[in-house]
């Protein structure tokens, strides 16, 4: 099995939502997580073994195979871009409205980490994915939140503000004014770009 995978200090990736169409049928079906954008990410897709289909060195011949991205070194820093943005019918765009739900501390990439081509970190239930502060388990996986931009309005005309967090405070930055919110407020926004540290790193500003 082919596998790509990445690695870096800072890496960033960027994640499909599900579909502009699937939210106007029904908002709260279509309602995601990281974690599950992480999940259709890093899934195994099979490669037909036809056109232009993997080729085996091995065999000397075009063969069915499957691939998947996985991370080889997770880096100190991760951005998440999540595809806001639609190309719908006509070559248009369309911003896409679909809320992400996010993990404000503890988001655990163990599940997502490549090992010798095997499978050692199984993708645990959601529920399981919490690390909180404070645990003694190795933080080598564990990532929180930082900082967050979200894009306000529509594709013809918006505006970007980001909420960054100073130790335990999170603040809203918007142009030229900066005010003290509350974690809630921060974990149900309409994320555009979610920005992670490995727990136990330090930020340099």
């Amino acid at each position: 099995m082919p596998s790509a995978a990445f690695s870096a200090t800072t890496c960033s990736l960027s994640s499909s939502l599900p579909s502009i169409r699937a939210h106007e049928a029904s908002p709260a079906a279509a309602e995601a997580s990281l974690l599950q954008c992480l999940g259709a990410f890093t899934q195994t897709e099979t490669l037909a073994a036809h056109g232009d289909a993997y080729f085996c060195t091995s065999c000397d011949a075009r063969a069915t195979a499957s691939k998947q991205m996985r991370f080889v070194e997770l880096p100190e820093t991760l951005c998440f871009q999540l595809k806001r943005f639609d190309r719908q019918a006509h070559a248009k765009f369309a911003k896409n409205p679909t809320h992400v739900a996010f993990p404000l501390s503890g988001l655990q990439l163990a599940p997502f980490v490549h090992s010798d081509g095997k499978d050692d970190h199984p993708a645990p239930p959601e529920s399981a994915t919490s690390h909180p502060p404070g645990s003694a388990d190795s933080f080598d996986h564990v990532y929180d939140l930082f900082g967050v931009v979200v894009h306000k309005g529509t594709m013809d005309s918006g505006h970007y503000v980001a909420y960054v967090r100073v130790v335990d405070q999170w603040f809203l930055c918007d142009d030229a004014q900066v005010f003290e919110v509350a974690a809630d407020e921060v974990g149900a926004v309409q994320a555009y770009l979610l920005f992670y540290q490995r727990r136990g790193a330090t930020l340099e500003v």
